[in-house]
């Protein structure tokens, strides 16, 4: 997709990129088109697809974009985690996903996106899967142990926990904390979804417990 970095304020910022780099060079689908700065648009697909189930059409005719939106704002994640959160108390991981409002896939083809709310004192085991993840924190802190080694993440830190590893977040008491949460998918690729597996399913099956 193309895409441009800029920055027009006055003060300092941090550019947090999310690549699927491995898949990609494997591919030898990376590469750089010099040309003009893209005009910007107002419409950013957020206000249009704000609506839940509800997509707009012209002429009974559904949008052909492949990504009808380019931001997702954190304060409607934010909101829609609260509202799983209340309406299922007992749910014991409140996780949304990012999609693609058209096609209700993944926002991105090879990249997953989600949301993560952790309650004030919960801790929540996550499953080890053969993709990557890397932990943003938007608000609150939380505790991630990747495998032996433990991290405090405290607003806007990051941290990235490696394929088939078991990871554990928890959450010291006090306010919620808010997570993005980032996990490559390979199955755009061809027959490749067939490559993401579980920690149990990659053992042989004599070895399975």
């Amino acid at each position: 997709m193309r895409h441009e970095h800029g920055h027009d304020g006055d003060q300092p910022v941090v550019w947090l990129d999310v690549l699927d780099l491995p898949l990609v060079y494997y591919m030898e689908a990376s590469y750089h088109i010099d040309g003009q700065r893209q005009t910007v648009k107002p419409d950013r697909g957020d206000a249009v697809y704000a609506r839940g189930g509800m997509v707009p059409t012209l002429n009974f005719e559904r949008a052909g974009k492949p990504y009808p939106m380019l931001r997702y704002p954190w304060v409607e994640a934010r909101a829609a985690l609260l509202a799983l959160a209340g309406n299922q108390p007992d749910l014991p991981s409140v996780q949304i996903a990012y999609t693609n409002p058209e096609t209700g896939g993944d926002a991105q083809n090879i990249l997953g996106f989600y949301a993560q709310m952790l309650r004030p004192g919960q801790s929540l085991r996550l499953p080890a899967r053969s993709p990557a993840m890397v932990f943003h924190l938007i608000e609150g802190g939380a505790d991630v142990q990747i495998g032996d080694q433990r991290f405090a993440l405290g607003e806007a830190d990051t941290c990235c926990a490696p394929g088939y590893t078991a990871v554990t977040l928890s959450k010291p008491p006090g306010r919620p904390a808010g997570l993005h949460l980032h996990r490559r998918r390979i199955a755009a690729a061809p027959q490749a979804g067939r490559l993401r597996k579980t920690a149990a399913e990659r053992l042989p099956s004599k070895t399975r417990p």
